[in-house]
């Protein structure tokens, strides 16, 4: 996440005028990325910079949950850097499953068709949250405030999963994530 959030910080410096990009002339530092987009308050991608073969078309993405997450303000933080959201979504272009970080614009001079951008997004299959490669007996997921897991060694537990549940209604965990704090508790899990 943390390379993800700089490169989207070097795109939103480096993004002279308002052209999009294609594969070509997409930046080559951001190995993991497919595609940079900046969308304005209405939901509309109005630049796209996109590491694909085929030019990506611009799309509304209002319904989308990065955007209302941006919208409303319901975004993760750091202790340190900007504060951002998450997710995972199958990608209306390419038709993949893909990691989505969206953050808002820091610069709000960046315009385009007289209107400012609202957000910036980054989406790409990153290597630590698609097929990860883990020591045997280790495992991972990101889950949301829910308890929703977004993301799972085992992709088919994205999205069909609640680790709250799935611990037995863990008030530890429960309290840890509604706090939106570190800790630790202990539970049964996958049988263990």
């Amino acid at each position: 996440v943390d390379a993800a959030l700089k490169q989207m910080d070097s795109a939103e410096l480096e993004i002279k005028g308002t052209r999009d990009r294609n594969r070509d002339s997409f930046p080559k530092d951001y190995p993991y990325a497919t595609n940079i987009s900046w969308t304005d308050s209405t939901g509309l991608q109005k630049i796209r910079w996109s590491n694909l073969v085929y030019p990506a078309s611009k799309t509304y993405v209002n319904d989308r949950d990065y955007f209302l997450a941006i919208k409303n303000g319901n975004l993760w933080h750091r202790d340190r850097g900007k504060p951002y959201y998450l997710t995972q979504v199958s990608s209306w272009v390419s038709n993949k499953k893909l990691a989505i970080i969206s953050r808002p614009v820091l610069d709000s001079s960046v315009a385009k068709d007289s209107l400012k951008m609202m957000m910036i997004t980054l989406g790409g299959r990153f290597n630590s949250m698609f097929k990860s490669v883990l020591p045997v007996g280790f495992g991972f997921c990101i889950i949301r405030e829910d308890g929703t897991v977004i993301f799972h060694q085992d992709e088919e537990r994205n999205f069909n999963e609640n680790l709250i549940e799935e611990t037995n209604e863990n008030t530890t965990l429960s309290s840890l994530l509604r706090m939106r704090t570190t800790g630790y508790f202990g539970s049964m899990y996958s049988g263990t």
